[in-house]
């Protein structure tokens, strides 16, 4: 069972806004009022969650930074990832297109169901950061085998 948490749902809607805007027009609406056209927008990296059996596995797309920069804190049913995403300094130079966002993020994801946290395992490789998050023994599905009388 998921919480559902409609602002949540708004942000995510936003979000999804704002990259629209920047990626097609180089710009978000509230860059736009403020007179900011070039303005960079937030970083905010993509991530995949899906449910094994065993365990939840979230996969976090962060290119260009380094694990020692990513912070990542689990509880029994939550993941938060957080760090900053620092573009390369040029000189002399006009940005024309920055589809790299960069700043500080700090995102946190509610999962589908209870993970122990004291056995997650976390790898970052090219890039991608991969959380493996077991299944608590309580939220492990059971099949008990039940004999038909009859």
């Amino acid at each position: 069972m998921t919480r559902w948490d409609p602002w949540r749902e708004i942000q995510d809607m936003r979000r999804t806004m704002d990259e629209m805007f920047s990626r097609f027009m180089g710009f978000t609406p509230l860059s736009r009022l403020l007179a900011e056209p070039t303005a960079p927008t937030a970083f905010e990296p993509p991530v995949d969650i899906y449910e094994t059996p065993d365990e939840v596995v979230v996969m976090a797309y962060i290119p260009g930074m380094s694990k020692d920069a990513i912070n990542l804190e689990v509880t029994t049913d939550s993941i938060s990832l957080s760090g900053e995403r620092k573009l390369p300094e040029v000189q002399n130079a006009t940005w024309h297109v920055q589809g790299m966002g960069s700043g500080s993020f700090a995102v946190t994801y509610s999962l589908p169901i209870e993970i122990d946290p004291n056995k997650v395992k976390a790898t970052y490789h090219e890039g991608v950061l991969e959380v493996r998050l077991p299944k608590s023994e309580a939220a492990k599905p059971k099949q008990v085998k039940v004999d038909i009388q009859g």
